[in-house]
């Protein structure tokens, strides 16, 4: 069945807190994975996010943790150290 807006964000807290990102699978387009981090950047009182987004055909069979996970999380982690020098 289909999952509500409270289930889908219990999910998300604990992808987070397990992976440091978060994975959505088809939720918008069934033929396009998101993945996001959230930095620890403040732009406008909320956190900044970083996310990349790949349609299912480019992943050639991979999971999109393993795609993008490790290298988004590098990413997000060079931004913040130059926030931090900054």
């Amino acid at each position: 069945g289909t999952r509500g807006p409270a289930e889908i964000l219990r999910g998300a807290q604990e992808q987070y807190g397990r992976l440091g990102y978060c994975i959505s699978e088809g939720a918008w387009f069934a033929d396009v994975h998101a993945i996001a981090v959230p930095l620890q950047v403040e732009i406008n009182g909320g956190p900044l996010i970083l996310n990349c987004g790949i349609t299912v055909g480019r992943l050639g069979g991979r999971p999109f943790a393993d795609v993008a996970g490790r290298a988004l999380l590098q990413a997000a982690a060079g931004i913040e150290r130059l926030e931090c020098a900054a």
